[in-house]
């Protein structure tokens, strides 16, 4: 990380790799000595011809060099760390001696590749001002107050390769929020207590997605397309949800047994409802939702089966009684047609 600019003089010249102290410090640089002599605190105690002090001795040398040469070399990293800077920006408030932002911060570089916003009061992204960083492959928001408004967001840094949004106010996730960042590789929405929706195709964009985290949220159920259908993930976050295991969260945690992921902390990944399967882990939960939904009949489910079967007998007793019947009177017309010809026959002969 590029050090902040109020901790720039602060630093010793041993943080750069140089020499502290002495002559060699003090010499640093086209024009050293000449600064050094110019503000009195020469490498060689005086100038040329300068009788010594009384004594004999010579003047003690000044450690780190003189004051000149300590700005000189400041200068100097400065120049540096003014050309790294236009790369990565840091914000935080422990880094950058100030106040929290309240909003986005302008005037940023386009240039920048690396942003942490992160312990602010940022409440809001601005779509606008973020697709001019089209350069930025990492953005630090954590530890802000964003909210549900981020759909359309991030469409115009689709270079993006690393996101945190944990510890915000996030709602909800739909496919707008990251379809437009195609490279994404590491998402991190955890640590937000009111997120209870992530659509089915949220992320159906993210194809090189390896890291996802949505622990610690309000999630109770996550569809399984979410997720399965992501061919590089390899790192899932579940764990501290309330998720509510029920027939329809079945398929999810077979595909969780059966898939490569990694589910860090996966003794914390456990349900919260029905009351009966509280703190039960999800392999365990997976066997009784099995006899539960796959085997088990509620009593309404025999009530239904009875009403089936009744009205499968009534109507078929129905119909037998009406085919019946249609065979009744057909035989009755057939006999009296036959009674007819015999009475014609004999009145004519």
């Amino acid at each position: 990380m590029p050090p902040a600019a109020a901790d720039w003089p602060a630093r010793s010249p041993a943080a750069n790799g140089r020499p502290p102290g002495g002559a060699a410090g003090g010499a640093e640089g086209p024009g050293g000595r000449e600064r050094e002599a110019a503000a009195g605190g020469g490498s060689e105690g005086g100038s040329e011809g300068e009788a010594p002090p009384a004594g004999g001795q010579r003047p003690r040398e000044v450690r780190g060099g003189s004051e000149g040469a300590r700005r000189g070399r400041w200068l100097e990293r400065h120049r540096r760390a003014e050309v790294k800077t236009r790369r990565e920006l840091s914000f935080q408030p422990g880094v950058v001696p100030r106040s929290q932002l309240q909003e986005f911060p302008a005037a940023i570089p386009l240039d920048t590749r690396q942003l942490i916003l992160a312990a602010n009061n940022v409440s809001y992204l601005p779509a606008v001002e973020l697709s001019f960083l089209a350069d930025l492959v990492y953005l630090d928001c954590q530890k802000n107050l964003l909210g549900d408004d981020l759909d359309f967001t991030f469409i115009g840094v689709a270079k993006l390769v690393y996101l945190d949004l944990s510890f915000n106010n996030l709602t909800q996730v739909t496919f707008g929020t990251f379809s437009q960042l195609l490279s994404l590789v590491v998402l991190k929405i955890s640590d937000n207590p009111n997120l209870v929706a992530i659509e089915k195709d949220a992320f159906a964009n993210n194809t090189w997605l390896r890291h996802l985290d949505v622990s610690r949220t309000g999630l109770t159920f996550l569809d399984t397309s979410t997720v399965r259908d992501l061919p590089n993930l390899r790192f899932l976050g579940l764990s501290d949800n309330p998720w509510h295991c029920n027939c329809s969260f079945l398929d999810f945690i077979t595909w969780m047994t059966d898939s490569n992921v990694y589910f860090p902390d996966a003794d914390n990944i456990t349900c919260y409802t029905p009351e009966a399967f509280r703190a039960l882990k999800l392999p365990a939960a997976e066997v009784q939702l099995h006899f539960s939904c796959l085997t088990h009949l509620h009593k309404q489910d025999y009530i239904f089966l009875c009403f089936i079967g009744f009205c499968i007998f009534f109507a078929g007793t129905v119909a037998a009684w009406l085919a019946g019947v249609c065979a009744v009177i057909y035989q009755v017309h057939a006999s009296k047609g036959e009674e007819d010809e015999e009475e014609e026959e004999d009145a004519i002969t």
